[in-house]
């Protein structure tokens, strides 16, 4: 499952690159004291292990990292139908709890 990620060039541009098992260890050069590249903290956003978490995941790289929808459900392994209702059942309870005065609405 690749993994989005950005960092500041020198230039102080932003730049986007996709991780994968296979460039993780070319691409995070701040981790070269790490015998192993794909370390345990690593898989823990590679890899969530439960369905809450990779639920979390696949909305964060949608709303945050804005991804495609089509993207994060091959990413994820949902299917477009499923992580469209999915992101409706995240709005219908962030609608619920601002409505409860939970989340102010700015």
């Amino acid at each position: 499952m690749p993994v989005s990620a950005r960092f500041l060039s020198g230039a102080d541009e932003e730049c986007r690159f996709l991780l994968t098992r296979e460039n993780i260890g070319v691409n995070i050069c701040f981790m070269e004291s790490s015998p192993d590249a794909l370390t345990s903290e690593t898989r823990f956003f590679l890899e969530p292990a439960s369905p809450a978490q990779r639920q979390y995941e696949a909305l964060r790289a949608y709303f945050v990292e804005g991804l495609s929808s089509t993207d994060v459900s091959r990413r994820f392994g949902y299917t477009p139908g499923s992580f469209r209702v999915l992101c409706h059942h995240l709005g219908v309870a962030t609608l619920e709890r601002r409505a409860n005065g939970v989340v102010s609405s700015t």
